[in-house]
């Protein structure tokens, strides 16, 4: 079963300060468990004493690793879940193209600092590298994902009117369309509202994506609200929506019929 990504915070690409710090803290735990389970040292059992040489090298490698894991997050996120779409087959991807990247990269730093493949320190520091990569973008994706689907999804909207705000359900609200700069709510009762929305992207960006669609650039419809698909030329579709008369229909062009009947499911 997929689960959608709401639009409405930054998602599971959350790149502000606290995700750094979730992404950063995991490698600093990872490095810390890793740097006792290599130097056979247990808490508070037998002579211990910390492994902080272990620990350095470790954090240091876990460190390079999670820097790069950013960099192809930030130039392949918009590949790997071009639709907000969280799949296992995606999630697969995603680890596997970090992998491979930050194993090159460590491949790469061993050519010009060390100019050696052999030796168990190029060994052991190649399979610490891919473990790392793995459990920290897999632990990156399951922490925001889960912090992602743990927030309720809103089922109310707010509205800013030009005097006050207005909040309604999801299901009164027929579709929102873009006029000489205005953006107006038309409610399934065929009430029209003119709102202070900034602009369409924004308005699209804080609703969630599996109850509203962005038709064309001047439309966004509410599922619900949608009456009929009806076969245009060219291979366009007209939606027929609650609020229009029957004559008229919100158009989506051929380049996006696959995506709004995929969404229509």
């Amino acid at each position: 079963m997929q689960k959608r990504i709401n639009k409405v915070d930054i998602g599971i690409f959350d790149i502000g300060w606290r995700m750094a710090t979730i992404r950063y803290g995991i490698v600093a735990f990872i490095a810390f468990s890793f740097a006792h389970i290599f130097s056979h040292q247990f808490l508070f059992i037998g002579d211990y004493q910390f492994p902080y040489k272990a620990f350095l090298a470790i954090l240091g490698i876990g460190f390079f690793v999670c820097s790069g894991s950013w960099a192809v997050t930030l130039l392949y996120r918009n590949r790997i879940f071009s639709d907000d779409t969280l799949t296992l087959n995606r999630v697969l991807r995603f680890i596997g193209v970090n992998f491979v990247t930050v194993t090159l990269l460590y491949i790469l730093v061993q050519f010009l600092v060390f100019q050696s493949f052999s030796g168990p320190g190029f060994t052991i520091g190649l399979f610490v590298i891919g473990l790392l990569a793995i459990i920290e973008n897999l632990s990156f994706l399951l922490v925001s994902g889960s912090k992602q689907y743990s927030s309720s999804v809103p089922s109310r909207l707010t509205v800013p009117l030009s005097k006050k705000k207005l909040v309604m359900p999801f299901e009164e609200v027929a579709f929102f369309k873009l006029s000489d700069g205005i953006i107006y709510l038309y409610t399934v009762d065929s009430k029209r509202i003119a709102t202070v929305l900034g602009s369409m992207e924004s308005l699209e960006k804080s609703l969630p994506s599996d109850i509203f669609y962005r038709a064309n650039r001047q439309y966004i419809v509410q599922k619900d609200a949608i009456c009929e698909l009806i076969k245009m030329e060219n291979r366009k579709l007209g939606l027929t929506v609650n609020s229009l008369s029957s004559e008229e229909k919100i158009v989506v062009s051929r380049y996006k019929n696959k995506e709004l009947k995929k969404w229509m499911m």
